[in-house]
């Protein structure tokens, strides 16, 4: 069974997607999110490294900046270009 600790979660500024960081396996599962309803779609599961920490998106919801916890020392290690639902490394 796959252990997964949800760390951190960000919202887009237009609340239509929901990232969250799974501190246990490095992983940060991407979401959907209805805006009338509330019900979350899941969309990709990205592998970003050990022990994801924190999480921020830029103001106009083009980036994602994760932080990854190592050795007592948080690194903001990748950053990801927000396409919808889905994230790709930027620069990619």
């Amino acid at each position: 069974m796959e252990r997964r600790r949800v760390e951190i979660l960000a919202v887009t500024p237009d609340g239509k997607f929901l990232y969250v960081a799974n501190e246990f396996d490095g992983t940060i599962t991407t979401f959907s999110v209805d805006t009338t309803s509330g019900a979350l779609t899941s969309g990709q599961i990205v592998l970003v490294g050990t022990a994801p920490s924190g999480m921020a998106i830029t103001p106009d919801g083009g980036f994602l900046y994760v932080g990854l916890m190592s050795l007592l020392q948080t690194t903001v290690r990748a950053m990801w270009q927000v396409e919808g639902p889905e994230l790709a490394p930027a620069g990619a």
